[in-house]
């Protein structure tokens, strides 16, 4: 989980299609016209006030499924598999013979559910 940011580095940094979490747990997404809305109030815009100009945000990952996860590794990309205590990032370069390579520890579960994110 990426660490807590202020509202103001939040919106400097968050990026169309991204989300954030409150510290309260609300989530809000950044919409193509720039817009950054609450997701789970429908489509109301986030509005500075008294009550969040002082929270602090967190960026959300963007999972991919293990599919894309390689075909990202193929095109050059490293790759993060996040399991509940750990990250494992996996770069472009590293072997995926299945006898050495990383791919020997991965399990069923961390193919089927894994959260999985591409690192540029």
């Amino acid at each position: 989980m990426s660490e807590w940011l202020t509202t103001g580095q939040m919106i400097d940094q968050l990026q169309v299609g991204e989300r954030v979490e409150a510290e309260d747990g609300s989530i809000a997404e950044k919409l193509a016209d720039g817009e950054i809305r609450w997701v789970d109030n429908g489509c109301v815009t986030v509005r500075m006030s008294a009550q969040n100009i002082n929270s602090r945000w967190r960026i959300l990952p963007q999972y991919v499924s293990f599919e894309e996860a390689i075909k990202a590794r193929k095109e050059g990309k490293g790759i993060k598999l996040h399991r509940k205590n750990e990250t494992t990032y996996i770069s472009s370069g590293s072997s995926m013979k299945l006898k050495d390579g990383w791919l020997a520890h991965l399990t069923l579960d961390d193919l089927i559910k894994g959260d999985w994110t591409i690192e540029n």
